[in-house]
């Protein structure tokens, strides 16, 4: 009788501890809609939690629309109404629902897709190239990490580039 009574007052108190998921933990939205490998995700909300000791990092997944495995990516950083997610892991173009989940709660579906783009040049100074001379190529989707590029079969080296910030929408 005793040992019953005290796993009911346990499970009772648990219980009384748990937050209410509806209450605590909500997503408005993200931008942009589209990008590559590199881009910046921006996840609004609230009950991210704050950055501080013991406080877990919300994890953010792209699941492609095919029913493949989602795949985690690396937050940059967050506060209690803001996620900020690089795109790191892809399998392959095309769309993506985003999920986020800040732990106690479970993984939320965001309305809308993310869709993969593949890059694409808008602009290049390539029309009379000289060995040694600059080349300027510009696009976009082209993404955030130093590309490689090759001219005429040969690597050339990339002295210089980035990747314009998100813009409001």
């Amino acid at each position: 009788m005793f040992a019953s009574l005290r796993w009911t007052i346990t499970v009772l108190c648990l219980l009384a501890l748990a937050p209410s998921a509806a209450s605590q933990h909500q997503v408005d939205g993200f931008q942009p809609t589209e990008g590559t490998l590199g881009t910046s995700i921006r996840v609004d909300g609230t009950g991210f939690g704050d950055p501080g000791p013991g406080t877990k990092r919300p994890i953010l997944r792209l699941a492609h629309l095919d029913g493949s495995k989602p795949l985690k990516q690396k937050v940059d950083g967050f506060n209690d109404v803001t996620v900020y997610a690089e795109v790191r892991k892809l399998k392959q173009l095309g769309e993506y629902q985003v999920l986020v989940s800040a732990p106690p709660w479970n993984a939320l579906t965001l309305p809308g897709t993310f869709t993969i783009r593949p890059p694409v040049l808008t602009h290049s100074t390539l029309d009379y190239y000289l060995s040694g001379m600059p080349v300027v190529l510009e696009g976009e989707f082209l993404g955030g990490r130093k590309p490689r590029v090759w001219i005429g079969g040969r690597k050339a080296r990339v002295t210089e580039w980035y990747q314009d910030p998100l813009s409001p929408q």
